[in-house]
């Protein structure tokens, strides 16, 4: 798919971390696997000490936001076969982005 306009230049910010992209995209598919870079990005930014409270707040808003996407995509794709969605999300954090 051709991006054009904002898209476009979201994929060229995304080119320095290109490698970790596609890494994801392999291990968990495109929506879900950025999402949860996304995820694992915010939290990183979370650990750097000496945030203002707002920023802090602001970054996990992100991350929850990013986490309710993930589960609602998840949840429409039929996710793995698990009784709960929520166990999935679950183990696909503390696999990839520690835990919640």
């Amino acid at each position: 798919m051709e991006l054009q306009g904002v898209g476009a230049s979201a994929e060229r910010k995304l080119r320095q971390i290109q490698t970790l992209v596609d890494y994801y995209d392999a291990e968990m598919g495109v929506l879900a696997g950025r999402l949860m870079l996304a995820v694992s990005l915010l939290r990183d930014a979370r650990s750097v000490s000496g945030l203002a409270p707002e920023v802090r707040a602001a970054i996990e808003h992100g991350e929850a936001l990013a986490v309710s996407v993930m589960t609602r995509i998840l949840a429409e794709s039929g996710g793995c076969g698990c009784e709960r969605i929520e166990d999935e999300v679950q183990a696909l954090l503390d696999r990839h982005g520690g835990a919640s």
